[in-house]
């Protein structure tokens, strides 16, 4: 990136973070001016800079602690809040005291009786998911809080962390540290589209990792934006605005026709920050090993239909037992299409080193060498 694009990439940032939320998307846009590069720069600050918005502790509750809601769930404490709403540790009464979560509904969301619609409708489809990688939702719920309309929803309680928190606290995994929760991760998106249902908005925060006796276990959450894939639903203004733009495929920020395959590429964002501990972008590294780079570029085409079928492809991609494609030339190619793409630069010495041809003159090097003495 050169210095004076550099210099408008910090500029949009400190206007964009400056910004009320409601001026933000407006302010990208302007500043952008069409340029994606100058936009996936501005979102990678955002995400360096923000903090976990899921079980990252805030002050500013809704709910107040002891607060009794259909007089039978009771908040315990806040956990943390996202772009629907926030989520609270509380006891349900009527299954003996059991400790759920409990994710309350944005209220201008839940005025909009067509989101709310379409969110019933896919807390139904979600239900039908049942895999030990999911977190099961349990229903929906309406109540009246403080003279106000309140809907949330309550789902199983998984005490642990964030893959968000839990890579800015240890930084970039190895392949080994790494692999295990990918598995999960990837087993769990695939269960979800074998019942029908897109994610939506799948990233770090979203997973949460618990330690069992020294084992990690990744749990995905939050399918409260996931739109059913036999209705071939575009991505309106509610989802985008929901939809975290550094982790969305390019047909979800173009607003056209999502598939399955919306998840593939932010399981590919996934699996990079988890290696490389940011996102892909302008210079960015990739994973040294070959599978690893293999499966997240497969996974960050920018055409959905060329991306993996299945997110369990992507590990069989980066175990090397995965279909091999018919010719070595394909993954040789595979910089080339990187940098089309925008996802990564190299340096100009790099690039030369691609580009320079194969000397037509080859020479060969002989070492001298001593004869052993004899005794």
């Amino acid at each position: 990136m050169s210095p004076e694009k550099w210099e408008r990439v910090k500029a949009l940032f400190h206007l964009v973070e400056e910004a009320s939320t409601a001026e933000r998307d407006r302010i990208l846009e302007d500043g952008c001016k069409g340029d994606d590069d100058v936009r996936r720069e501005v979102l990678r600050l955002q995400l360096a800079a923000a903090p976990s918005d899921f079980l990252e502790d805030r002050s500013d509750l809704r709910l107040a602690v002891g607060a009794r809601l259909l007089d039978r769930f009771e908040i315990v404490r806040l956990l943390g809040s996202g772009g629907m709403g926030e989520v609270y540790e509380a006891r349900d009464w009527r299954l003996g005291s059991r400790h759920i979560a409990l994710k309350t509904i944005r209220p201008d969301l839940a005025r909009d009786s067509r989101f709310v619609q379409r969110l019933t409708k896919e807390v139904v489809l979600a239900r039908e998911v049942v895999h030990p990688n999911v977190c099961p939702i349990y229903d929906l719920f309406e109540a009246e809080e403080q003279g106000r309309p309140l809907r949330f929803l309550t789902m199983r309680l998984i005490r642990g962390e964030t893959l968000d928190a839990l890579l800015r606290r240890r930084g970039p995994l190895s392949a080994v540290e790494a692999l295990p929760l990918a598995r999960q991760v990837c087993a769990g998106i695939d269960a979800a589209h074998k019942a029908g249902v897109i994610h939506g908005d799948l990233k770090p925060s979203n997973v949460i990792v618990a330690d069992n006796d020294g084992v990690e276990s990744a749990t995905l959450t939050d399918f409260g934006l996931a739109r059913t894939f036999e209705e071939g639903a575009s991505a309106g203004h509610s989802s985008l605005v929901l939809a975290t733009p550094a982790y969305a495929a390019p047909e979800v920020l173009n607003r056209t026709p999502v598939t399955t395959a919306a998840d593939l590429f932010s399981l590919g964002v996934i699996l990079y920050r988890m290696r490389m501990g940011g996102l892909p972008g302008l210079g960015a590294a990739m994973p040294a090993e070959l599978g690893w780079r293999r499966a997240i570029t497969a996974c960050l085409d920018q055409r959905a239909e060329n991306r993996p079928a299945r997110a369990s492809a992507a590990i069989q991609t980066i175990e090397g037992t995965g279909r091999r494609p018919p010719s070595k030339w394909l993954w040789a190619a595979a910089p080339v299409a990187l940098l089309a793409a925008g996802w990564l630069l190299p340096g100009r010495a790099a690039v030369s080193r691609w580009l320079s041809p194969v000397p037509k003159t080859r020479h060969a090097a002989v070492l001298p060498f001593d004869t052993p003495s004899r005794p």
